[in-house]
Order: C-alpha cells, then structure tokens, then sequence
C-alpha cells in the first residue's frame, strides 16, 4: 500500500471517528454583574465506546481568539472521574463550578460573582479515555459568548432555537430585566432585526409587531413560518420607568428553524381520553426509530425534547420547557410525567380538543468534511381527542346538613294542614246537625 494511499486512509478514518463526537451548546449568554450564570452543554460520542474516565474540560478566551476551542491553552476548569485532575484557574476559584450526566449526555458549568473580566467566549471540551487505552478530545468549534451587564442596563432572555413546522403560527418571546428595578416597565420603543445566517443579526430590520404582555415585562413577536423565515431574530428593547429610560439588546439572536415533517410519525399516542378534572395522556416514541427515518448510516443522540401543542394551525403550547410559552389557559396546569406524558390538571377547553406530542432531536452525524456537525428533527404524534365528561347534578357539600331540618319541616307543615282540614270538616258537620234539629220540630213564623 502506497504512503499516500495509507496517508488517506487514516485521514478519512480520523474524521470518520471524530465526526461521531459533538458538542452543543448556546452561542449567547448574558446576566448581571455580582449575579450567577449557567451555560448548558449537551455532548454525544458513539455507544460503541467504554469510557474509563471522562474529562469535562471548559475553556476561556477573548474574542480575538478565532476557534480556541481546539487549542490547548485558555483552559479554566477541568473535572474528572478519576478526581485527581480537577483544576480551577486563579480567576475564577470559589466561583466556578460543572456538572455533567455521562449517560445523559449533559453537562453544564455555573460562574457565581460576575465581574466584567468574565465577559469572554467559554467553549466545553472532553476528553474521554477508554478501556482499550485510546484518548478521544472533542469540543464545541465556537464557543457561548457571556456579557455581564451593569446597574443600568438592561438583559434580554429569550430562547436559542425555536423549532416548528411549515404553517405554524411562531410566537418568539423575549423577558426583558432591568437590575433592582423588579416594577413593571412600560415598552417605549422594540424592534427587530433579522439575517438569514448572521447569529448577530443585525443586517436587516425585520417588519413585525411587538406586543407587551399585559403587567408583563414580556415582548412577542408572531411569525407565519415558512422556509423563507429561517434564520436569526435579534431585538432591541427601550423602557421607561421610575423616570428613566433603559435600552437593551440581544447579541446572539433566536434562531427560528423550520422544518419538514420527517416522512412517518414514529409517535405514538392514545387516541382519545375522558376527561373529569385532571388527566395524564400518553405519548411514547423510539428516539432510534425516528432517526431510522433519515438515511444516515452512523449518529449519536446530542438531545432529545418534547413539546405539547393545541390549535389548528398550531400555535399555542400547552407544555413547554420554557413556561412563558405555555398558554395562559394551560398555564401552571400542565408537567411532563416520564419523558413524555402530559399531566394535564383543570381542563376547562370545549370538548373534543385535539393535544398534540411533538419530539425533537438532534443528532451527530457521521461526516468527513466538517467538525461537529448535527441534524436536527421534528415529529408530531396523530393527537388525542379530549371528551370531556358530563356530570350529574348533586346537592352541594355545603348543603347536605340541611336536608333533615327541611324533611322535618315539610313533616310540621303537612301535620298542620291536615289538621286544619279536619276541623274544618268538624266545624261544618256540625253546622249541618245544628239546621237539621231546626226542621220540622220548630216554629214557623209568618
């Protein structure tokens, strides 16, 4: 075999192999200075592999560091299972902290204190040492980028990736907070900005309407979906309270994604449930049989999540892992039982309304022109009918005590009218003799 033909082989295997490990993680973070932020990162490698030790590694460094993540150097935190390579940079000693679920794929790191020295590109990376003495690094390519606001400035909250269908109505939602300032603050001035590919998003002003929840320091904006809708939405808040004027504005923007439903639904849910008050309904789903419907050889699972929807089309959740998505009618009234059951608790809707389950999940695939490369899908179950149960009318807890106090009662009153009967009846006999013992033994009078 020819070096370079061998060269080539073990280049292709390489990336073979590395492309089965990724690493998730939101491109965006942002909180007070003084206060604590925790970055999540989802990780995935191949089932095939037995880790005898994991390594979760989180690195920092400026912006002009362009994809330190693969570097060596920057390194500020590192945990093992083996417990003795843990290391803390100077820095952040006392104040930071990580967790990670290896069967769960997940993993995340808190930075309590914030200063602004902190404002910096934090990127996970692990190293995974396995039984047949092989070492396999991979790590995010890019990075969270974490801003640390001060006293008069204002953060902005709102979720990474929105997922949904072609037609869907898309509510994304921003919470805006101003530091010590917990009243409700009146929008002066929002506005949107968009990009097809930018996470910035600052290219294009994007033509949509705010609307203010009401005593909310909440902001929304609707979007018909279609693929033309793809990319990044960015916002830009003023508010007015306590005689001041606040702005803020998102660095990293929502990326809006939508996608096409993936061939047959592997979701399976009851088809249809009574319903007296409070219910759980069923959604069960293979997060391997939903991959199958992709045509892809080799993938590990980054994330799964579920969602519950309601309306034609859709548009409102009636669960979401972020509460200020839940509709107010369903709002506090609904949890997740398992992985996917729907507690649904004080169901007021009409009958026959129709609960959809809807599962996404991200996985990495096998691919030998990029790092880190994933896919994501989305699949919806055929829905189950609510029929809400009729009930029959009863007297009231509140009441039963009366009921022998009214049984006694109605007993008097009848005893009394029978008795007034009676000497009615008397009475007129009576008067009946008295004419009969006047006839014909009296006097007449002429």
């Amino acid at each position: 075999m020819s070096c370079a033909l061998l060269l080539a082989l073990i280049w292709g295997l390489y990336h073979e192999s590395l492309a089965q490990y990724c690493v998730d993680q939101p491109h965006g973070q942002e909180s007070f200075a003084g206060e604590s932020i925790t970055v999540p990162c989802s990780f995935s490698y191949l089932e095939s592999i037995s880790p005898e030790s994991v390594n979760f590694v989180v690195k920092a460094a400026a912006s002009d560091h362009p994809r330190f993540c693969g570097q060596m150097e920057n390194i500020i935190y590192t945990f093992s299972t083996h417990g003795n390579r843990n290391y803390t940079h100077d820095q952040y000693a006392g104040r930071l902290s990580g967790q990670y679920d290896v069967r769960a794929r997940t993993s995340s790191f808190t930075i309590k204190n914030l200063t602004k020295m902190d404002e910096q590109m934090y990127c996970c990376r692990f190293i995974i040492n396995t039984l047949s003495h092989e070492t396999i690094e991979w790590q995010h390519p890019e990075g969270t980028r974490i801003r640390v606001k001060g006293e008069t400035e204002m953060i902005l909250n709102q979720e990474h990736l929105i997922l949904a269908f072609s037609g869907d109505i898309v509510t994304m939602i921003v919470r805006f907070t101003v530091k010590n300032r917990t009243m409700f603050h009146n929008v002066t001035k929002c506005d949107v900005f968009w990009s097809p590919s930018d996470r910035g998003c600052r290219s294009r002003t994007y033509s949509a309407t705010c609307t203010q929840r009401i005593s909310e320091n909440i902001v929304s904006v609707t979007v018909n979906s279609s693929d033309e809708s793809n990319g990044f939405y960015c916002y830009s808040i003023t508010t007015f309270v306590g005689g001041a004027n606040y702005t803020g504005q998102t660095n990293t923007g929502t990326q809006l994604l939508i996608l096409q439903p993936s061939g047959a639904s592997n979701i399976n849910q009851t088809k249809e449930v009574e319903v007296k008050g409070s219910v759980i309904i069923n959604c069960s789903f293979s997060v391997q049989d939903m991959i199958s419907t992709i045509n892809v050889e080799k993938r590990s699972v980054l994330w799964t999540q579920v969602y519950w929807m309601v309306g034609e089309p859709r548009g409102h959740f009636v669960y979401h892992p972020n509460e200020d998505y839940i509709h107010p009618d369903y709002k506090g009234k609904t949890k997740l039982i398992g992985r996917s059951d729907l507690l649904l608790e004080d169901f007021h809707a009409p009958d026959n309304t129709t609960l959809y389950c809807r599962v996404a999940v991200r996985y990495c695939l096998q691919s030998t022109i990029s790092q880190n490369p994933f896919h994501t899908i989305l699949q919806e179950g055929p829905g189950t009918v609510l029929r809400v149960r009729e009930t029959t009318q009863s007297i009231p807890e509140a009441s039963t005590s009366l009921v022998p106090t009214i049984v006694v009662v109605s007993c008097v009153g009848c005893a009394v009218l029978l008795f007034l009967i009676l000497l009615i009846i008397c009475l007129k006999s009576r008067k009946d003799m008295k004419r009969s013992d006047a006839g014909p033994g009296g006097s007449l009078i002429l």
